[in-house]
């Protein structure tokens, strides 16, 4: 429905891909009529076909699906096997006539030198328009064929069933993945949130629900083997807004979610007492328990970021006697991105139940100096319950060398999660359903993760119990090549970024595996091809592919931004507005189907089914991946992860944790 022909005409010509599809098959024929084009018996190299469109012309891959979602082929004798086949001009192929040629491979490298003639001949109009591109007319006479015939054949976009071990190329599986078949996914997403509460958290009602549209999806694309992997975790509920009420020297009531908010897996309950700063000023306040040699019993604990995770602080002030707690930020970065509020966790680990705010660094300031008794209530509910990560593989492909696409299909209890991550989610589903018949050369796993949005809980379950396969049979996870990971690819006010796998930023917080750096430059040619600017984005644990990192498995991923403000450098390249965020409803209810920039999406939603196809076919640009196993991966013991420069990951998943 929509070709970009700037990323068609640089992509056709990447060599690793064409050496990849050059003994690519023919669509079977869904329907039993006779072939009866004539062809030349003769003997030319093979290279990308032409689409011509408003008088343009430029290289285009085998196949292509037309609007109605129709496919197009041309058929010609086996006794040539290098023809490559232009799109029709007309809806009816009995209006187009078609004679073409080919020539050597080494006018891949210049797009308008040295290629063929084309003419098409319009039946109707008698007349036609006629390209030569450099040709002799010996050339020109040993690589020309004239088809006489045409013959209209079903999709190969999409799951069609007598379309099995077809072979997509670049070119087609970008024009199969339209933005509207996405946005179809999205708006499912949302109709099941609206159903539900507004929301489709894990351990809720709408997760459940979002499971079983991708499984009905999947399934209808004819996928068999889709499992759905149960895991327990603690599910965290906010009952009602928490209250921070000062009390001396004056009454002030703060402002839920602009002065303070409840921290994830918080205690529930009420503290009346006086407010003690713990260690103030200190980069690690709130970190020893010497910090609270001379702590009073029964007071607020007033403690500043930095140090130590969340959990460390609190389990000290609660040893201490606190009866609650207030963590303020630090105010430690100069563009005050350490100054305001954000969404700090305790983690799982965490089991006691002291009432836990976050709160500004204005504010801590100001209580930090002051004599306060403060009023602080939370409530709260930390249940056990289970959840389940959604798998899908395909049927063909080396189960020994396993391509893995994920996204996190869970959302936020405060909202439906349709950019975050609905986007994500619904590309890999429409990948999916793309590659449903294709025959792959190493086997497609598509997931769709659980509980990502409180602390990668999902993916790190999965990867463990595949860790724990690993020791007994020494395969599991070794048959893992690469992990492609999709979060937050809409963002209305977005920046492309790509994951940066050889951290040549110097941003990165975890270890990127031998392979990612391969898979990053993938997505920059990528976007290069599509005229598009792209940046960097660090590698930590802020969504699910840190798993995969930590034990060893090459990753790469796209982001569109999420909190983060825009710069005025970032609104010149990328359009949107300078000093707002990238995604502006990030973590909130207003992160709905119109959260959304078509564009981004759009562009993003390719690369997600490019890569797909891409690695599904050839892994052989990466590093060989079986040595890369971590034994010190302890993902459930929150302060074992470390970054790579040893200190603390300040972030998993979504959430700060320190």
């Amino acid at each position: 429905m929509r070709t970009q022909s700037c990323f068609l005409v640089v992509f056709a010509v990447i060599s690793i891909w064409s050496s990849i599809v050059s003994g690519k098959k023919k669509l079977s024929s869904s329907d039993s009529s006779d072939d009866s084009s004539d062809s030349a018996d003769v003997d030319c190299p093979c290279f990308d076909g032409y689409h011509l469109d408003n008088d343009d012309l430029y290289p285009l891959d085998y196949y292509i699906c037309s609007s109605d979602d129709t496919q197009t082929q041309f058929t010609t004798s086996d006794s040539v096997s290098c023809v490559n086949l232009p799109y029709l001009l007309s809806d009816d192929a009995s209006e187009n006539f078609f004679r073409f040629g080919v020539t050597t491979e080494e006018a891949h490298t210049d797009l308008f030198a040295g290629r063929c003639e084309i003419e098409v001949l319009d039946a109707d109009s008698e007349s036609y328009v006629e390209y030569t591109l450099g040709l002799s007319d010996d050339e020109l006479e040993a690589c020309t064929l004239v088809i006489q015939e045409s013959h209209v054949y079903q999709a190969v976009c999409g799951a069609n069933p007598n379309a099995t071990n077809t072979q997509l190329t670049l070119g087609l599986i970008t024009t199969c993945m339209t933005l509207e078949a996405v946005r179809e996914h999205q708006l499912a997403l949302q109709e099941i949130a609206d159903a539900n509460d507004g929301q489709r958290a894990s351990g809720y009602s709408g997760y459940d629900e979002s499971v079983a549209y991708i499984v009905a999806q999947l399934e209808a694309a004819g996928y068999t083997d889709i499992e759905q992997q149960s895991f327990d975790f603690t599910l965290f509920s906010v009952n009602d807004n928490a209250t921070l009420i000062q009390l001396i020297p004056s009454a002030v009531e703060y402002t839920y979610l602009v002065d303070f908010t409840t921290m994830t897996y918080s205690g529930s309950g009420t503290a009346t007492a006086m407010v003690k700063a713990v260690d103030f000023n200190s980069s690690t306040s709130g970190c020893d328990e010497d910090d609270f040699d001379d702590f009073p019993a029964g007071n607020i604990a007033l403690i500043q970021r930095g140090g130590c995770y969340f959990v460390t602080k609190v389990e000290l002030a609660e040893a201490a006697g606190a009866s609650g707690v207030i963590i303020f930020n630090d105010g430690a970065a100069e563009d005050g991105s350490r100054d305001g509020l954000m969404t700090g966790s305790l983690s799982m680990d965490y089991t006691g139940n002291l009432p836990a705010v976050f709160a500004t660094y204005q504010l801590g300031v100001e209580w930090a100096t002051s004599e306060v008794v403060m009023s602080l209530t939370t409530d709260t509910t930390r249940t056990q319950t289970s959840s389940v990560n959604l798998l899908a593989e395909t049927t063909a492909g080396d189960e020994e060398n396993v391509v893995m696409v994920g996204a996190h299909l869970d959302s936020v209890a405060a909202g439906p999660g349709i950019n975050d991550n609905g986007s994500g989610s619904a590309a890999i589903l429409e990948a999916a359903i793309q590659m449903a018949n294709v025959d792959v050369t190493n086997k497609l796993r598509f997931a769709w993760w659980a509980a990502e949005e409180i602390g990668l809980i999902g993916s790190t379950y999965y990867v463990e119990e595949l860790l724990g396969a690993a020791n007994n049979t020494g395969s599991d996870i070794l048959n893992i090549a690469l992990y492609l990971n999709f979060d937050m690819i809409g963002s209305p006010n977005y920046v492309f970024h790509i994951y940066d796998g050889d951290n040549s930023d110097g941003n990165n917080t975890a270890e990127t595996p031998d392979g990612s750096a391969v898979i990053e430059a993938f997505f920059e040619s990528f976007f290069a091809a599509a005229n598009e600017s792209y940046k960097g984005s660090a590698v930590g644990a802020n969504s699910d592919h840190f798993p995969f990192t930590a034990a060893g498995v090459p990753v790469g991923g796209l982001f569109t931004g999420a909190s983060a403000i825009k710069t005025e450098e970032e609104a010149e390249i990328w359009g949107g507005d300078a000093g707002q965020a990238m995604d502006p409803c990030y973590h909130q209810p207003c992160d709905d189907y119109d959260n959304n920039n078509d564009h981004a999406l759009d562009v993003n939603a390719d690369a997600v089914a490019a890569a797909t196809l891409y690695y599904a076919m050839s892994t052989e640009d990466l590093d060989a991946m079986s040595a890369h196993i971590s034994a010190a991966f302890q993902p459930a013991a929150m302060n074992m992860i470390t970054r790579s420069d040893g200190q603390r990951e300040e972030r998993l998943g979504h959430f700060y944790i320190s």
